[in-house]
Formats: C-alpha cells, structure tokens, sequence
C-alpha cells in the first residue's frame, strides 16, 4: 500500500508501546522514525530537538532513515 517507514518514538508513547512498535517496524522492514511533537510556541514546554526534555530520538535510527530517502529518490 506504500507505507514506507511507522513513528516509533514519540513524547507520549510509553516503553511498551515503544517497543511494540520497534518490532512491528522490523517485521514488516518500515523505516523506524521519531518525532517530538515539536510546533512552536503552540506546544509550551516542546523545544525543538527534545520534545518534553526527557524525550529524544535515538541518532541510531538516522542511517535507515536517510537511505530510505536516497531510495526514494531514485527514478
């Protein structure tokens, strides 16, 4: 259907669903993103980057993600 990758982490998703999600992404070989929900002034407490602080996107999924992109932009 063209599903190419599934945000694993994300500031309000707890360990468990975190971990559901991981395997699901490597079952059906999804690119593994994250986000921190990040909106500007909207979000108070958000920074860009961070999230809520806590939270952050491991740098371990960087290289999956950026061959995902050079693959798609191939003709």
């Amino acid at each position: 259907m063209g599903l190419k990758g599934i945000e694993v982490y994300y500031p309000t998703h707890s360990s468990a669903v975190t971990r559901e999600l991981k395997t699901a992404a490597e079952m059906l070989e999804l690119v593994t993103t994250g986000g921190t929900d990040f909106h500007g002034a909207i979000r108070p407490g958000r920074e860009l980057g961070s999230g809520d602080g806590a939270f952050h996107v491991p740098e371990r999924i960087m290289p999956m993600f950026l061959r995902a992109i050079r693959a798609a932009r191939r003709p």
